[in-house]
């Protein structure tokens, strides 16, 4: 039995293409700006008949699907709960700090204490 990932080159030749067809997804949502859905579809589907190298037609319903889940995989979310609402990265938040948790630079010195509060330190 071959370990994964062997001399195969069929499955050498799906992994790159599997890797182009989510750089070109990344690349069609590095705009900065909400994507909607409808058009990285289209131009998702484009990227894919580009990459393949022949098969059938592919079906336009599959299509959508998979660009929708590129959408997800790529860190995108809708901005509201409408079909055609857009797509774009959440905000990032800083958490505030645990009540009662100890943060910052008073994390250090808690971390000791427990350290040597439980005989660690011998």
């Amino acid at each position: 039995m071959r370990p994964f990932g062997s001399r195969d080159p069929a499955l050498r030749a799906t992994a790159a293409g599997a890797g182009e067809l989510q750089a070109a997804a990344a690349a069609l949502v590095d705009t900065g700006k909400p994507v909607r859905p409808d058009e990285f579809a289209a131009r998702f589907a484009e990227a894919a008949a580009e990459l393949t190298s022949g098969g059938a037609n592919p079906n336009p319903i599959f299509t959508g699907m998979m660009g929708v889940n590129q959408l997800g995989e790529l860190g995108l979310q809708p901005d509201g709960k409408h079909e055609d609402a857009a797509w774009s990265r959440p905000a990032l938040v800083d958490p505030r700090p645990v009540s009662g948790m100890p943060h910052g630079p008073a994390v250090l010195p808690a971390a000791v204490l427990r350290w040597k509060l439980h005989g660690n330190d011998r």
